[in-house]
């Protein structure tokens, strides 16, 4: 009788060992999934204002957390360029922060800048707080790319 109550005790002490020892490991790999989903859905927004603009690009390889970090920076970076070609929005809304991106970068690769940056960063003040900032710009472009899908299905006129 006092076997199968062992062996429970000792099945359940593996179990729970073995279960908070790698609890670091699945919040580190979390981490490492939200960080590649961010990259993934960075890119066509950075790939844009890199083609334009590719001076911003930093050049520089490492973790996937450095790789995230540079792309936010040089995002920011390629919008701040776009100031020389239009004013961005006093709003913070990402659907018209995506709206100028799309315009000031059909403009610029018309020819049409003015060669001096506002200075104006768009969107809101995060405050170096990295996390944020990507989550918006994120936001920023998921729109941009929906502005892309609806100019391109849109017919000839």
């Amino acid at each position: 009788m006092l076997w199968p109550l062992t062996a429970a005790t000792f099945l359940l002490c593996i179990v729970g060992i073995t279960s908070g020892t790698s609890i670091p490991a699945w919040r580190a790999a979390s981490t490492r999934l939200r960080q590649a989903r961010a990259l993934r859905e960075l890119r066509p927004l950075w790939g844009a204002l890199t083609r334009q603009y590719p001076e911003v690009v930093l050049g520089m390889e490492g973790t996937l957390q450095v790789r995230l970090y540079r792309r936010v920076l040089e995002i920011r970076d390629g919008m701040l360029s776009l100031t020389s070609v239009a004013p961005p929005p006093a709003s913070g809304d990402p659907r018209e922060v995506a709206a100028w991106v799309a315009s000031s970068l059909q403009q610029a690769c018309s020819g049409q800048e003015t060669g001096a940056l506002s200075g104006i960063m768009p969107g809101p003040d995060f405050a170096d707080d990295i996390e944020r900032e990507t989550t918006w710009l994120r936001h920023v472009s998921v729109a941009y790319q929906q502005i892309g899908r609806r100019r391109t299905d849109s017919p000839a006129v």
